[in-house]
Parts: structure tokens; sequence; C-alpha cells
């Protein structure tokens, strides 16, 4: 099964973003809306769009080892006695 919130650590940042924004607008749409059932959908969005922000910018910050940076490990050299 793939993993849906696999995304390159140089994509997380713009997604979460995305996120956010996705976000901004569930919470307007509730808090607008006169309808009780747009209002809890909304409501329901939100959170799941604020989570996958939180994922996103958890892996970012965190960066969970899937990223290594090529230029940096080439300038990495051990001493002798390892």
């Amino acid at each position: 099964m793939k993993n849906r919130m696999a995304v390159p650590h140089e994509r997380a940042l713009p997604q979460a973003m995305a996120y956010l924004f996705y976000y901004l607008i569930f919470v307007a749409l509730a808090f607008l809306s006169q309808e009780r059932w747009i209002t809890t959908l909304s409501i329901v969005f939100s959170v799941i769009t604020l989570i996958r922000a939180i994922r996103l910018f958890a892996k970012v910050m965190f960066n969970h080892g899937e990223y290594i940076d090529e230029e940096l490990t080439h300038r990495i050299e051990l001493p002798r006695n390892y």
C-alpha cells in the first residue's frame, strides 16, 4: 500500500503551506455558513487539513532521515582511526 503522505522533502514545505491555506478557507466557510451541515463538513475538513499540514511541517522540521544533502556528505571526513 502506497503512503499518501510520502512527499519528497523539497516539496513538503510548499504543500504544508497549501494545506494551511485550505485550512483557513474551511474555517472561514464554517464561520460564514448558515447551514449546519456545511459548518459540520467544514470543521471536519479543516481538522483533516490541519493534521496533514502539521505532519508535513514535522517532516520538514525533523527531517525523519528521508533526505540527505549529498554535497554535505561529500565534505564530511572521518578521522583515520575510524
